[in-house]
C-alpha cells in the first residue's frame, strides 16, 4: 500500500489535515492530541459545525478535565478549623465553635450539609453546638493531624471520630457518632475514646482512603519512633485491627510532627517529618492495607504535602512551596510568603480544582491555582483570601474518595506491517495493567508492538486499575511509510 496523502487546510482557526481515505485529523491544543473523524467527500460544512462545537467545548472541556477531577464531593464542602474559622471554599468565611491550633476535620453529607466538625477535643454538630457526650476527647489542640472523621461504610447515619494526642504521647482513639440522636443533630456514643492498641504512641498523623468499591475505608497512622504503619479496615461490620506494615523512615524523637496524605487514587501517600527535614512517599495496597516504601526526600522545614497526579506540592514553616516531581525526583520552588508571615499550615482540595493552603497564625489564606501546571505555572498566591478569623496551621481532613482515573488517547507510530502502541499512565507508580485489542488479538503492556495490515484499524485500549475498567477506541492507520500520530478525541 502506497503512503497516504495529506493536505493539509484551514478551518476557522484549526489546522486540518485531510486523508485521501476519507479521514481528517486536527490538533487539539486543550489535550495536546489530534481527534480523527470522517469527513464528507462533498465538503466540509459538517467539519466546520464540529470544529465551531470543539472551540466551544474547548474551555468548558478544559475545566473539566484539568480542573474538578483533583477533588469533587459533598463531603468536601465544608471546613472549619483555626480561630473560628468556616470556609465552603471559594464561598464566604463564616463562624465555626472551634478554636485551635492546628488539626481539624468536618464531615458534611451528600447534599454538602454539614454532619460534625471536630478540633480532636469536641465534637460539633451543624449549628457550632457541642454534641451531648462530645467534649473530653483524647485529641489536642496542638497535634498535626489531630481529628478525623469519616462515615462508616454502608451504615447510615454512624460516623467514627478518630483522634490523636500531641507529640507522640499518645495512641489513636476513637469515639462513635450516631447521626439519629439530639433530633438529628448527632451525638458521641458510649463508644468513647477507645484507645487502639494502646501499649503503642503514635506520631501525629492520620488520614483515611476509602477503596473504589465503597465498602471498606482505610485508616492509616504510624507509631512513634517506629517505622510501622497500622492501617485499620472500617467496614459495616465495624473497625477491623490493624494491618502492620515497616517501611521507611523511623523518625527519631524529633519527627512526630508532619501530615500523612493520600493521592486522590489511593494507591500511595506521602509522610511530612517535619523535625528532621524529611518527606517520603509509600505506596498503598487498597485490597491488603499493606504499605511500601517508594522514596524519600529532603525538604526543610517540611510540614505537609499534596499531591496533583505526578506532582506532590510541599509546604514549609519557612513559607517555602516546593514541587516534586515524583516520577523524575525533581524539586522546584514554585513559591514563598513573605518573611514576615512566612509559616505555611497544611494544605487541601477544594472542588473549584485548586488547593488551598493554611498560613499559620495570619488571617490570608494561600492557594495554588493551577496545581497540575509543572513550575510556577501552578500559580502559587500567598494572599488568595481573607479569612474571618486566624487560620492558624490545620485546615481539612477526611477520607479520600475513590477519584475516577482519566483515561487519554493514545499513541502510535506505524510502518508497513506494524504498529508500536503507546498508553499515557495516569500516574507513575499507579498499579494497572494495560490491554490492546484488535484484528490482531489481545495483548498486555503498557507500551506494545502488534502485527497488522497496511489499512485502518480500530484498537480498543482497556486500563485495569483496582476495580475499574475504564476503555477508549481509536482508529490506526498502517501504511507502506512511517506514520506518527495520537489519534482519538
Amino acid at each position: 500500500m502506497a503512503n497516504i496523502n495529506i493536505r493539509e487546510i484551514e478551518v476557522d482557526g484549526f489546522k486540518v489535515e485531510v486523508y485521501n481515505f476519507g479521514y481528517a485529523s486536527f490538533y487539539y491544543p486543550a489535550f495536546n492530541s489530534n481527534a480523527e473523524f470522517k469527513v464528507s467527500s462533498k465538503g466540509f460544512k459538517q467539519l466546520r459545525r464540529y470544529l465551531r462545537t470543539v472551540k466551544w467545548l474547548q474551555s468548558k472541556l478544559f475545566l473539566v478535565l484539568f480542573l474538578l477531577p483533583l477533588f469533587c464531593t459533598a463531603q468536601n464542602q465544608n471546613w472549619t478549623f483555626g480561630r473560628n474559622v468556616r470556609l465552603n471554599p471559594p464561598a464566604a468565611f463564616q463562624f465555626g465553635a472551634i478554636n485551635t491550633i492546628e488539626g481539624a476535620s468536618c464531615l458534611s453529607n451528600a447534599a454538602g450539609q454539614i454532619l460534625a466538625y471536630s478540633d480532636g477535643l469536641t465534637a460539633y454538630d451543624r449549628n457550632n453546638n457541642a454534641m451531648p457526650n462530645g467534649n473530653f476527647l483524647t485529641g489536642s489542640n496542638s497535634t498535626t493531624q489531630t481529628a478525623l472523621i469519616v462515615a462508616q461504610p454502608n451504615t447510615p447515619n454512624i460516623l467514627y471520630l478518630f483522634t490523636l494526642g500531641q507529640m507522640g504521647l499518645a495512641p489513636l482513639a476513637y469515639s462513635v457518632i450516631d447521626m439519629t440522636l439530639n433530633g438529628g443533630l448527632g451525638a458521641v456514643t458510649a463508644v468513647k475514646n477507645v484507645a487502639l492498641n494502646a501499649a503503642f504512641n503514635m506520631r501525629e498523623s492520620v488520614s483515611a482512603v476509602t477503596t473504589c468499591g465503597g465498602d471498606t475505608t482505610w485508616i492509616v497512622t504510624k507509631r512513634f519512633q517506629s517505622t510501622n504503619f497500622y492501617a485499620y479496615p472500617l467496614t459495616a461490620g465495624g473497625l477491623g485491627p490493624a494491618i502492620i506494615s515497616s517501611a521507611g523512615l523511623n523518625g527519631g524523637a524529633n519527627g512526630s510532627q508532619g501530615t500523612l496524605g493520600f493521592h486522590l487514587d489511593g494507591n500511595r501517600f506521602a509522610v511530612c517529618y517535619y523535625g528532621v527535614n524529611q518527606i517520603e512517599t509509600y505506596g498503598f495496597n487498597k485490597s491488603t492495607g499493606v504499605v511500601t516504601f517508594q522514596n524519600n526526600y529532603t525538604i526543610n522545614g517540611v510540614y505537609d504535602s499534596k499531591f496533583a497526579e505526578n506532582l506532590l506540592y510541599t509546604f514549609s514553616n519557612n513559607g517555602a512551596v516546593r514541587q516534586i516531581n515524583v516520577c523524575t525526583g525533581t524539586i522546584t520552588q514554585v513559591g514563598s510568603t513573605p518573611q514576615t508571615v512566612a509559616s505555611l499550615g497544611t494544605g487541601w482540595y477544594a472542588d473549584d480544582g485548586r488547593i488551598y493552603i493554611s498560613r499559620g497564625n495570619n488571617t490570608d489564606i494561600a492557594r495554588i491555582n493551577n496545581p497540575l501546571t509543572p513550575g510556577v505555572g501552578c500559580n502559587f498566591v500567598f494572599n488568595a483570601a481573607i479569612a474571618n478569623g486566624n487560620t492558624m496551621f490545620g485546615l481539612q481532613n477526611i477520607s479520600m474518595p475513590y477519584t475516577r482515573p482519566q483515561m487519554q488517547p493514545f499513541s502510535y507510530v506505524s510502518s508497513c506491517g506494524s504498529a508500536n502502541l503507546f498508553a499515557v499512565a495516569r500516574a507513575c507508580f499507579e498499579p494497572c495493567t494495560y490491554r490492546w485489542s484488535g484484528s490482531f488479538g489481545s495483548v498486555v503492556g503498557q507500551n506494545v508492538t502488534v502485527n497488522l495490515p497496511n489499512e485502518n484499524h480500530s484498537v480498543t485500549l482497556e486500563r485495569i486499575c483496582d476495580c475499574e475498567t475504564t476503555s477508549r477506541v481509536q482508529i490506526v492507520n498502517v501504511s507502506g511509510g512511517i506514520l506518527a500520530g495520537i489519534i482519538g478525541f
